[in-house]
This record gives C-alpha cells, sequence and structure tokens, in this order.
C-alpha cells in the first residue's frame, strides 16, 4: 500500500485493533506482472491473497481467529465481500462501503459519467462475461454467515447507488441479515478530510466491529 500515513491504519489501530494491509496482486507499484492485463486478474488474485495475508497473521500469532475483522473500500468493498463469501467461517464481521457487487451490471450500463470503469473492464468484458458473473457478490449472497454492514454514498459517481442495492436485494432473498447504511451526503469518498460526516462514518464502523467482538 506504500509507505504513506493511512487514516484508516490510525483509526483502527486507536480501538486496539492489529491491522494488516494486504497489498494483493491486481495492485499497482509492483510492475506490469504484478498488476495483470486486466481487472480479471485482481478480482481473484486479489481476494485469495487477503485470505492468505489472514490466515499467515492466524498462523504466526499476530491475530485472533475468533476476532477477525474485514473492512474496504471502492475496489476493498468488493473484495470484503467476496472475501465473506469465499471464507465464509474466517471473519467475524465485515465492513463494505463503495463496492461493486455486480460486475455485469458495470459492464453493460451506459458509463457516461464523471468516472468510469471503462478502461479496465470494457475492454474484455465480453471475453470474461462468465467470470465476471462468477465473481460477482450478488450471485453468491446465501453463502455470507458473518455480520455484514453495507456503506454507500448517493452522491457515488464511480458506482452508481444501484450496485448496493442490488446486493441488498440479493441477500434479503436469501434471508442473510445485514445492516446496509446509504448516506445522501458521501461521494465515492469524502470531499474534506475531518468532516463531520466522515467522523459519522467511521463511527458507525467501529460500533459495528466492537459489537461483534468475540
Amino acid at each position: 500500500m506504500g509507505w504513506r500515513y493511512a487514516r484508516e491504519v490510525q483509526f483502527f489501530a486507536s480501538l486496539g485493533f492489529g491491522v494488516l494491509e494486504v497489498n494483493f496482486r491486481g495492485s499497482t507499484g509492483y510492475g506490469k506482472d504484478y498488476l495483470g492485463d486486466h481487472l480479471v486478474f485482481a478480482m481473484e488474485k486479489g481476494v485469495h491473497d487477503v485470505v492468505d495475508g489472514v490466515r499467515w497473521a492466524i498462523e504466526t500469532g499476530y491475530a485472533d481467529s475468533d476476532n477477525i475483522f474485514i473492512y474496504g473500500a471502492s475496489f476493498g468493498g468488493y473484495s470484503t465481500a467476496m472475501n465473506l463469501i469465499k471464507e465464509p467461517e474466517l471473519y467475524a464481521a465485515g465492513v463494505a462501503a463503495m463496492g461493486v457487487y455486480d460486475w455485469i451490471m458495470i459492464g453493460e450500463e451506459d458509463l457516461e459519467r464523471e468516472y468510469t470503469w471503462s478502461d479496465d473492464l470494457h475492454s474484455d468484458f465480453e471475453e470474461h462475461r462468465e467470470t465476471y458473473r462468477q465473481w460477482s457478490p450478488v450471485n453468491h449472497a446465501e453463502r455470507i454467515k458473518s455480520p455484514l454492514m453495507i456503506l454507500h454514498g448517493g452522491l457515488d459517481r464511480r458506482v452508481n447507488i444501484k450496485q448496493p442495492r442490488a446486493f441488498a436485494d440479493a441477500l434479503d432473498e436469501a434471508g442473510v441479515h445485514y445492516e446496509y447504511l446509504p448516506t445522501r451526503w458521501m461521494h465515492h469518498g469524502f470531499m474534506g478530510a475531518g468532516s463531520p460526516q466522515e467522523l459519522t462514518y467511521y463511527k458507525r464502523i467501529a460500533t459495528f466491529f466492537i459489537g461483534h467482538l468475540n
């Protein structure tokens, strides 16, 4: 993730949590082979790398296997949902923020807005359509067993709020309990650090995780 001050790492650490940030395959900074040729690479390898990192932290004694929490925003929101699906017994709870939950929806919709996924996805969408379907959390909602909170901004122009709504519908159909907190004032992130809205956002996350400690 780079050598930098990371507010979210400091936030979780201030609550007493040990924090593991995984620089999963599909990330920038380690060359083209690590980045991969297309989004499918990160969708698959990125999820596996997070799981491997968590298992390493448990095996080495850095983490308590009964209190593993996962949080991510944007692509990390997708990764959070997919980790809960792929490893339903591994996590005590998860918070997915601003995430993509249906890659087919992203690929098929008209992306005439300020931000698009087209460069990452559309170039190989048809070739990998089945993979995008398989790696869309909306199609596997019934596998989620851990408590889940979904956060999303009504002003998000990169990941439309249709994404969490579709995921919520799938969770409802599967009978999965979750918390969905759409926030009308949030974009794809926050317009100003330290705003009252941002503080409310993190307070919600802290309350949720602490409430599910074993």
